[in-house]
């Protein structure tokens, strides 16, 4: 009796309401918050084995990629029609997406993601970065505009979502251990080097900031995991799973495939031809090579977690 007398109401209620005007829905796709979504779903599906959030955060990104005019940039509305004139291009698609495209390596393995982050950033310090005074603006150096439209900003703080000028500097150091490139790590530097003198005015709002600037005072964890059974899918789930700070994983099929990837030195003086295997160097100390999950689980366990 209860249980109808609810679905009364609720019915009464659901017909008073469809007699009212819908709220307003934006319903624009803007690139830069599905890019912060797919990289959710993305970690989520390595992290906790979510085999849905996986597909759907390569469903996403795969979208968004499809539906960029330029191989190099994405526009800051999904799906825009084109009308002949330059879309608009806003450093927090560029950076969000670039994220959302290295978490999908990390995931999968296909360089081809790894590709695709490393051409957006490279557009953005060619189009976005102050030569002269350091930092990111907030869009194109050549960018018009009327009123205030052409003003332009770096911005460092979370405002909440990651601020781009922090998500930029992460990706940065991200791509320079994952190519082996001093360009990166250069660039990396130097980005947390201009908003370091602020960065105890950011408070809350710096946190992404802040720990883009770790990764340029502590050791980066490598974890590079070699084969294609089952032993080094286990092996691949585990090291997304563990929270190390300051990780990189890659995931090879063989040791041909590492060899289409920069590796620092001291791990490509220790990757061999035998799979599966899993390697962790944290900074450039490295522990012995593990074959099985079990030994794989002790080598994590004893990276430090806290720092």
């Amino acid at each position: 009796q209860v249980a109808q007398e609810l679905a009364n109401a609720q019915e009464k209620l659901r017909t008073a309401r469809l007699k009212r005007t819908s709220p307003i829905i934006d319903r624009t796709r803007y690139t830069n918050w599905n890019g912060m979504l797919a990289s959710a779903m993305l970690r989520a599906g390595g992290e906790l084995g979510d085999e849905w959030a996986r597909a759907h955060g390569l469903k996403t990104l795969e979208r968004i990629r499809h539906e960029a005019r330029d191989p190099d940039g994405v526009g800051h509305v999904q799906g825009q029609p084109s009308t002949g004139q330059r879309p608009v291009l806003l450093l927090d698609d560029q950076v969000q997406v670039a994220a959302a495209a290295l978490d999908a390596y990390e995931l999968t393995g296909e360089v081809r993601w790894l590709e695709w982050s490393a051409a957006l950033m490279e557009r953005v310090w060619r189009e976005y970065h102050d030569d002269e005074a350091g930092g990111l603006f907030d869009g194109p150096r050549d960018r018009g505009g009327e009123g205030l439209l052409p003003a332009r900003a770096k911005p460092v703080q979370d405002t909440p979502t990651p601020s781009p000028n922090g998500v930029a500097a992460l990706n940065a150091a991200r791509l320079g251990h994952h190519l082996d490139s001093a360009t990166w790590q250069e660039r990396h530097l130097r980005l947390v080097q201009v908003f370091a003198g602020r960065a105890a005015e950011l408070g809350l709002y710096g946190a992404t900031f802040l720990l883009a600037m770790t990764w340029a005072l502590a050791p980066v964890t490598h974890l590079v995991i070699v084969g294609e059974d089952e032993e080094a899918d286990r092996m691949h789930r585990r090291a997304l799973s563990t929270f190390i700070p300051r990780k990189v994983v890659q995931r090879h099929s063989g040791t041909a495939a590492v060899g289409a990837v920069t590796l620092p030195p001291h791990l490509r003086a220790i990757v061999d031809g035998s799979t599966p295997r899993a390697y962790v160097c944290r900074g450039e100390s490295c522990l012995a090579p593990a074959s099985h999950d079990t030994e794989w689980a002790e080598r994590l366990a004893s990276i430090p977690k806290s720092s």
